[in-house]
């Protein structure tokens, strides 16, 4: 039989069925418990279990009203895409590809998604639809919205001046824009 903190691979085998019983991350199969993830190995001798504590992180699997958080890259009249970089604050690598259409931007009338979002700017949404890829998202929500963006005359950041405006400091540019309640307080 193999020690307790022993590093285990996928496959390895453990034990044999009379010395334990499979736990959690192993399983059995002919008479001998191997590993299914990797991972170090737990002896549980009073249930007589052996168990493996996973050392690599489950992927993180979006689902419906998840709040995500990430970065604008393409933007045109009727449509923006995220490289969304949080899902429920827990950052994800590699990135997940969010869309959002202007209907799902904001209550009020949009004539264009210009008006709302911007290239650059780092948004905060809600999965509407985790089954499609992209991910669909909203924003209609004041929570959620754009909650840093630059300004795109000279590219410094951009301050809340009232709501759906923001101003730039640095050439006193004046911007729209669907800032979410909390724009330049959001932590990432």
């Amino acid at each position: 039989m193999i020690s307790t903190g022993e590093f285990l691979l996928p496959g390895d085998s453990i034990c044999n069925i009379e010395e334990a019983l499979p736990g959690e991350g192993t399983y059995e199969t002919e008479g001998m418990i191997y590993a299914t993830v990797t991972g170090t190995l737990f002896l549980d001798k009073r249930r007589r279990t052996v168990s493996i504590f996973p050392k690599v992180r489950k992927p993180l699997v979006p689902k419906r009203d998840d709040i995500i958080i990430g970065q604008a890259d393409h933007v045109n009249k009727h449509m923006v895409s995220l490289a969304v970089k949080y899902i429920n604050g827990q950052s994800v690598e590699p990135s997940y590809s969010a869309i959002m259409h202007i209907s799902h931007c904001t209550r009020a009338y949009l004539d264009s998604m210009f008006d709302a979002i911007k290239a650059g700017d780092i948004v905060r949404g809600k999965i509407t639809d985790a089954h499609t890829i992209p991910l669909q998202f909203t924003t209609t929500y004041n929570e959620f919205g754009v909650i840093y963006g630059l300004c795109s005359i000279c590219g410094e950041k951009l301050h809340y001046l009232r709501r759906g405006t923001l101003k730039c400091d640095n050439c006193s540019n004046v911007e729209p824009r669907k800032v979410a309640e909390d724009y330049g307080r959001a932590r990432l």
